[in-house]
């Protein structure tokens, strides 16, 4: 086969045997492959294996990589240069996985780096907070004897990379409507200690804006909403 015949990805490898093995072993150093006889169960060992197996006990060899040397090499290799890590991104066109909400709404994904409260705490997805909305004019931002405080559940994390921002800290947050809020009857209606989560009022705020976490906030989803996973927020 002519040089020209073979594929693009196999004409862009190194001539030198030596240079390939090292950049193979940059992309991802060899990892530790560990053995270990584990016994048969001989109800479940075809009668052929039973035959020949029985000068060893009917045991076999099972093999596997050590997970703490698997991500120790990842962790020291060039992947790391093409692997997101941290928290989750806001776009104008989000491309990515770690654009999407379920970054945002994960602690699992974000190794470690979290929004946090002014007492240093963290601020988890769920959450339900008061906050300072910004906008102006708005109730919130009057005076300390006239303002009103939003309150909601935090729906996501992430850094704020969309049109004019440079990647500050921003919480995702979903308004629930206390019943000072609702301005239609409902049926039953809303008490004084409860409140509906909202679908079509979320608010991009900085950890500043955060002004407390509110503990033990039940929800209720028996309620009725009309879209699954939803519900009455009560007992604030």
């Amino acid at each position: 086969m002519a040089g020209n015949d073979l594929p693009r990805a196999i004409r862009s490898l190194p001539t030198g045997l030596s240079t390939l093995k090292r950049q193979v072993r940059g992309q991802l150093p060899l990892m530790d492959l560990r053995r270990k006889p584990v016994p048969l169960v001989p109800e479940k060992v075809a009668r052929e294996q039973q035959h020949h197996a029985a000068l060893d006990k009917l045991t076999d060899d099972l093999y596997f990589i050590n997970p703490f040397s698997l991500f120790c090499n990842i962790a020291s290799s060039d992947l790391m240069d093409k692997i997101h890590t941290g928290m989750a991104e806001y776009h104008d066109e989000p491309s990515e996985l770690w654009h999407s909400h379920a970054w945002a709404s994960s602690i699992r994904a974000t190794s470690g780096a979290f929004a946090h409260y002014q007492s240093g705490m963290p601020i988890f997805p769920s959450d339900f907070v008061t906050f300072i909305c910004g906008e102006a004019p708005c109730h919130c931002s009057q005076g300390a004897e006239n303002q009103k405080l939003h309150t909601g559940r935090v729906y996501g994390v992430g850094r704020d990379f969309r049109s004019g921002q440079t990647g500050h800290i921003v919480i995702e947050i979903e308004l629930v409507l206390l019943k000072s809020d609702i301005t239609v009857q409902l049926d039953p209606p809303v008490l004084d200690y409860e409140g509906l989560l909202s679908w079509n009022f979320y608010y991009f705020v900085s950890e500043c804006q955060i002004i407390s976490y509110i503990p033990d906030v039940q929800l209720d989803y028996n309620f009725g909403d009309d879209r699954s996973g939803k519900g009455k927020v009560f007992a604030f």
